[in-house]
């Protein structure tokens, strides 16, 4: 059982894609809406960063952020590297 869920967390940190999304007026229900398809959502100011479990529910979570009447500037899709990968895997260095 243990490694059925090795194997899911690592097939997620695999297909999970960062989108970095520029906006103004987001509706504070709309932010909230996000977590059906999110797996962690972060606003700083105008930017935000969200990652999502595979890039199929892009175009749904596009759709959702249209529909809410944001001012959307862009919708950019961020393929995780093999280095981000490496330390998601692995955890950050720590040092000695």
């Amino acid at each position: 059982m243990a490694w059925e869920t090795s194997r899911k967390d690592f097939r997620f940190l695999w297909e999970a894609i960062t989108v970095l999304v520029r906006a103004r007026k987001w509706p504070n229900e709309t932010l909230a809406g996000l977590e059906r398809w999110c797996a962690s959502v972060n606003l700083e100011g105008e930017q935000l960063a969200l990652t999502v479990r595979s890039a199929e529910i892009l175009p749904d979570l596009l759709r959702h952020l249209v529909a809410s009447s944001a001012d959307i500037y862009s919708f950019t899709p961020q393929k995780t590297s093999l280095e981000d990968m490496f330390v998601r895997i692995m955890g950050e260095d720590r040092g000695l």
